[in-house]
């Protein structure tokens, strides 16, 4: 099914409904199912991709069921009422909509209240080839998106500024479709809560391969200044 697996997968599918895991769930529209993370107290992150753009410039229907396993949905099906994005981003995408593939949902109940959150921070290229960072997912070849999937110890390969202040992150973890949409995160000193710092947004083949130690046919979330820019205006006029 598509999507690339670099040698090994070293994704495992998981069920732990503690805080920060539970703050992941699944994201449903017209057009499919997806990813996302809680980012405030009604707010999640997703990938603008994600979204079922229509011609008009609305977002039709969207829901997000944290915690979701198997058709379990512990904290039920949450709506969304807004979409803020900096761009509607199509199925297929350059460099420059790669840096700023994702969207900020405004929810009808406060779920980041009643599950948690987790912070964000932007990304810095000093970072880049540290194994730092963790990513979940519902990727669709994995029980069928049924179930999450965790992959920690990944590192991030290259970061490419864009114009506007998105930033594509080059990596060459595993990343399938339905894994879009979910949150790469870190862990600073004694923080109870990782920091977002970018989202999963393309794909670079179809294919099980192996890194080829440049950024051709890499894997890339979107992040960058633009990013938290976004968060940080959604959580101050959506709070």
């Amino acid at each position: 099914m598509g999507g690339t697996i670099f040698g090994t997968d070293d994704r495992y599918l998981f069920f732990d409904r503690s805080f920060p895991w539970r703050t992941t769930g699944q994201i449903r529209t017209a057009a499919g199912r997806c990813s996302g993370t809680t980012i405030g107290p009604r707010l999640v992150l997703t990938a603008s991709h994600c979204i079922n753009w229509n011609a008009d410039g609305g977002a039709g229907w969207i829901s997000f069921s944290p915690g979701y396993f198997d058709g379990d949905r512990p904290w039920g099906e949450i709506w969304a009422t807004h979409v803020i994005s900096w761009i509607q981003a199509p199925t297929s995408l350059t460099d420059q909509e790669t840096a700023r593939d994702y969207a900020v949902l405004v929810m009808e109940d406060r779920i980041g209240d009643v599950i948690g959150y987790p912070g964000y921070r932007t990304y810095d290229s000093s970072w880049n080839d540290g194994r730092f960072w963790q990513y979940i997912g519902y990727p669709g070849e994995r029980a069928s998106g049924e179930r999450p999937a965790f992959q920690g110890d990944g590192v991030i390969s290259s970061a490419q500024s864009q114009s506007g202040g998105g930033v594509v992150l080059g990596h060459f973890n595993e990343f399938t479709p339905g894994q879009s949409g979910g949150a790469v995160w870190g862990w600073w000193g004694s923080e109870p809560w990782p920091r977002v710092v970018g989202v999963g947004s393309t794909i670079g083949s179809t294919a099980v391969q192996t890194p080829s130690n440049t950024t051709n046919g890499d894997n890339e979330y979107g992040g960058g200044d633009a990013l938290s820019d976004l968060i940080g205006w959604a959580r101050a006029n959506f709070p």
